[in-house]
């Protein structure tokens, strides 16, 4: 388990969420978490992608620059609270998404 704490509110899990493998103490604090990384990563998609695919234009317009003033400002209202997963956690749900999905032999046509 990578963490025995809400990623949310930060209070410790119990011991039947941390053995399911939740990383939440209640769904309200799930969705809110998910929505707040949803809209913040929404946020810096196209800057990140001009970072790596337009570099001339991302050295111009000093978008390196601009990604680390806009995690300042995250920083800034999350009052000293930490709103990002652990490491090891976030490559893990990169490496699930690369997976493919696997085949679901119990519907029809599959």
């Amino acid at each position: 388990m990578y963490t025995d704490k809400c990623l949310d509110c930060d209070m410790p899990l119990t011991e039947a969420q941390i053995r399911k493998g939740q990383r939440y103490c209640c769904t309200s604090h799930s969705i809110r978490f998910n929505n707040m990384m949803k809209t913040r990563g929404a946020s810096i998609y196209s800057l990140v992608r001009i970072l790596r695919r337009e570099r001339d234009t991302a050295t111009r317009l000093n978008i390196w620059t601009e990604l680390c003033r806009v995690e300042l400002s995250w920083n800034d209202q999350d009052a000293g609270r930490k709103t990002w997963k652990p490491a090891e956690m976030a490559l893990a749900d990169i490496e699930a998404m690369d997976r493919k999905p696997t085949t679901n032999l119990y519907v029809k046509g599959k």
